[in-house]
């Protein structure tokens, strides 16, 4: 066990992750090399994290050095109001709704829901992922629209715990950008280190969901973040919506010319990575 707090506090002190107090699972998304020969992702750009519920006048200082000036929160209305998380006011940055999930989709057949991931848990992730995708298309839109539009303005995606729609806008970030599958992979598989510090705090509160409590084996599997998980999404993205390109045209309003401009904004040459 002291190993692993160890191991955890030397991977939440390095890239990709970045200290804002009072912010879980925060991390960078970028950096990686595209497949495009000589290009990389532009680094510090784009960042992902659990909610921004407790962030504090240093962790907001912090957002602001980063240079973000919009964060999309990805909750719906009604688990913002069970849990009590509502997003602070934080001056110099916009705050724009964009729930993924209905309240009605994410409630509906919880008990089956929690039963399957306790049966077959990397089955469940992908179908469970397909859903979202299938629902979130206009939330998504909205972030690769910022991405089209305001290539100067850094942003912050984030849901409860940063790991389920969050994590699905992530691979479809990377595979537009043309990271290779095992980056997409290793990158949701760090929730597991940016939860850790959290870990506590969280299962006090999901304990006291009825439906969690009941089935917390299912629970647990549900809150996973195995690397083979995201290595199953991204061939159900390319098969069954065509890829990150196919989705955000079908699902997300966008065009190929929306697609070529973000590209180009968010794709550097190597040499200008380290400028």
């Amino acid at each position: 066990m002291t190993t692993e707090v160890a191991t955890d506090s030397t991977i939440l002190s390095s890239p990709p992750f970045v200290v804002v107090p009072g912010v879980i699972n925060i991390r960078a998304l970028g950096g990686a090399s595209s497949l495009s020969p000589q290009t990389r992702i532009k680094p510090l750009h784009v960042f992902r994290s659990g909610e921004l519920t407790r962030v504090d006048e240093r962790g907001q200082s912090a957002l602001r050095e980063l240079g973000i000036t919009t964060v999309f929160d990805l909750r719906s209305d009604g688990e913002i109001k069970r849990y009590e998380s509502t997003t602070p006011d934080i001056p110099g940055i916009q705050v724009v709704r964009a729930p993924a999930l209905t309240d009605d989709a994410w409630n509906a057949d919880l008990t089956e829901l929690l039963q399957r991931y306790k049966d077959e848990e990397l089955n469940t992730h992908v179908e469970f992922y397909a859903k979202i995708l299938e629902m979130a298309g206009p939330s998504y839109g909205l972030i690769f629209a910022h991405l089209r539009d305001k290539p100067s303005e850094p942003c912050l995606v984030h849901c409860t715990v940063g790991k389920d729609r969050t994590g699905v806008f992530a691979a479809l970030f990377y595979l537009l950008l043309g990271a290779n599958d095992a980056d997409i992979a290793s990158d949701y598989a760090l929730t597991a280190a940016g939860l850790a510090p959290s870990a506590k705090a969280m299962e006090a509160r999901f304990r006291a969901v009825p439906a969690f409590q009941e089935n917390w084996e299912g629970f647990t599997k549900m809150g996973s973040s195995r690397a083979e998980t995201m290595a199953a999404v991204v061939p159900m993205i390319r098969e069954k919506f065509g890829g990150a390109e196919g989705y955000l045209k079908s699902h997300a309003g966008l065009t190929d010319d929306d697609l070529r401009i973000i590209r180009e904004n968010l794709l550097i040459r190597d040499e200008q990575a380290s400028e």
